[in-house]
């Protein structure tokens, strides 16, 4: 079951039955990321995290956290936002 959920500026949120995959319309196969499926108790699907990711990246605002770092440079096709993430992240990796 793929089910397109979410359409945001070329990228798109597909609900696979099992997870979620945010995915970069206008990049390679590899600009996509994977999210854990989470419902509430009345069986919606909560895409919190998948939108999350795609706003930092439109926005090319910095995740603070370490997993959607990884997601977020995944689905970027902006090599210099990339770049900065990476640098950014370096320079702080002393602190945790």
């Amino acid at each position: 079951m793929r089910n397109i959920v979410y359409d945001r500026r070329g990228y798109i949120i597909v609900d696979t039955g099992s997870d979620l995959v945010v995915v970069n319309t206008l990049g390679e196969y590899s600009n996509h990321a994977h999210f854990k499926r989470r419902t509430d108790r009345y069986g919606n699907v909560n895409l919190h995290n998948a939108k999350m990711c795609i706003h930092l990246a439109l926005e090319q605002i910095y995740p603070k956290n370490h997993l959607m770092r990884k997601a977020v440079l995944r689905v970027s096709t902006d090599e210099e936002f990339k770049a900065w993430i990476i640098r950014r992240a370096k320079s702080h990796a002393h602190y945790h």
